[in-house]
């Protein structure tokens, strides 16, 4: 008997089940002229296409075998990119909506589904009470809208409460306020100690290890201000905080596998100065140490080996050394060339860029020479100053005292890469250069003190050093 009952119950799960699985969404359009229609939802900080739909008497139909996996949904109109957001959460994937795209409120009704019926009521009530605000700051009334901004905060509390696990709640709960407690001190004390508090509990009020939320307009973002607002702007401190949101996020290895791919695309093209350390950081600690194992074998020697060229080119680190010969024909050890100060340039002789550097350098040259510094330019075309060696590119050595002369840079320590192809493509190796110019600043120790910056802000860098 017990057997028989364990059999009836399995069956009726499993019935159950497949008539639950997959998704269908009825779409009815009220004044569009539409004949198709997108499902489209958030990944992270961009939108993809999940489905599309024809329009037929105003009707389209969204179907798939396979249930859509949780977060928010856009259904768009294609060509006016008009959009209305539906929540998928839970095993109702099967249901109807009615839209309007010409009205501010584009619902217009929904059936079959508890958590958009939820939703859409939670729209209509923040939308009744934003008109009530706006009505109260014409009147100036202060006091009124303080009182309504309390029940707009109560109201999502209680749903919160009410709805716990649910995904509307988790986004009406990473909207949420904090409440920092209130501190004692000098007005500048009180305001450390808030920003420090309020950095401590950044995501209190989100799950990032909640993969809905990776699947919404909300998780990317918040990560993105934590790391560009609430984090100092120096590769140590950003570092802590890429680390701090990783170990957040590992507990759901989709999550991790999307901020990490994310944090290292981020660093690879940052435009700002120093930034490469954290792209060698998050290399070294998670690619290097197998914690990526989703890249193809051809992607990782990749992203290893660029980590492996940056890391001696980053600020803080000693210069890789150079050999190389001067104008004049004599050669030059960058360890062992003496300056207080040493602008290392790199460029090229057909470069139009570099040769509108020329003057800014030989100013900061002339007005700082006196301080210790010292110019050292290094071209890195292709040398030959044997008669029978002729190289399909570059310039030659006589013509390269000509370019030096022709474009006044006698204030320089004019340098190439000795003779030969390969040794201009060994120092473009070593320095990592795919492009000219390419501009550092080294200490008396050849310290890489600033690097990646145009000529013309060159002296204001060096001002703030102190020169």
């Amino acid at each position: 008997m017990y057997k028989k009952g364990f059999l009836l119950v399995t069956l009726f799960i499993s019935v159950l089940a497949a008539a639950q699985s997959g998704y269908s969404i009825e779409v009815k359009l009220k004044n569009s002229p539409r004949k198709q229609l997108f499902l489209a939802y958030y990944y992270g900080d961009s939108q993809y296409i999940k489905d599309t739909a024809d329009v037929v008497n105003n009707t389209a139909v969204f179907k798939g075998k396979q249930p859509l996996e949780y977060g928010i949904y856009l259904v768009v109109e294609p060509g006016t990119n008009k959009y209305m957001e539906i929540l998928i959460d839970g095993k109702d994937q099967n249901f109807y909506l009615e839209i309007d795209y010409t009205a501010v409120q584009r619902w217009v009704d929904v059936q079959g589904s508890a958590v958009n019926q939820q939703f859409k009521s939670y729209l209509e009530f923040l939308n009744g009470k934003r008109k009530e605000r706006e009505a109260l700051e014409k009147q100036k009334e202060e006091e009124s809208i303080k009182k309504l901004d309390k029940e707009v905060e109560s109201y999502q509390l209680n749903f919160t409460k009410d709805h716990r696990g649910s995904l509307l709640a988790a986004m009406i709960k990473a909207g949420q306020p904090l409440d920092p407690p209130s501190f004692s001190g000098s007005k500048e004390q009180k305001d450390l100690k808030n920003w420090q508090w309020y950095k401590a509990h950044f995501f209190d009020n989100i799950d990032l290890k909640d993969e809905r939320m990776l699947r919404t307009n909300i998780m990317s973002r918040k990560v993105d201000e934590y790391i560009d607002k609430m984090t100092s702007p120096h590769p140590d401190s950003i570092i802590r905080s890429v680390d701090l949101i990783l170990k957040k996020v590992s507990p759901s290895k989709e999550n991790f596998k999307y901020f990490l791919v994310h944090l290292l695309n981020k660093y690879a093209s940052s435009k700002y100065v120093g930034m490469d350390a954290i792209y060698v950081h998050i290399v070294k600690e998670y690619y290097a140490k197998n914690k990526a194992p989703w890249t193809n074998k051809q992607t990782l020697t990749k992203i290893l080996n660029t980590a492996k060229n940056l890391e001696p080119l980053l600020i803080g680190k000693k210069a890789p050394d150079l050999q190389l010969t001067s104008v004049n024909d004599i050669n030059i050890n960058l360890h062992k060339f003496s300056a207080k100060h040493t602008i290392l340039y790199f460029y090229e002789h057909d470069c139009n860029s570099c040769k509108k550097d020329f003057p800014i350098l030989k100013k900061i040259a002339d007005k700082y020479a006196a301080k210790g510094l010292k110019v050292l330019t290094v071209c890195v075309d292709y040398y030959f100053n044997i008669s029978d060696i002729v190289f399909l590119s570059g310039i030659g050595f006589g013509e390269f005292r000509t370019f030096i002369k022709d474009n006044n840079m006698g204030s320089f320590f004019n340098a190439h890469a000795q003779i030969g192809e390969l040794a201009s493509e060994k120092i473009k190796s070593i320095y990592s250069i795919s492009y000219v110019p390419q501009l550092y600043v080294l200490d008396d120790k050849k310290i890489i003190k600033v690097k990646q910056i145009g000529a013309n802000q060159l002296e204001d860098m060096l001002q703030k050093m102190g020169l």
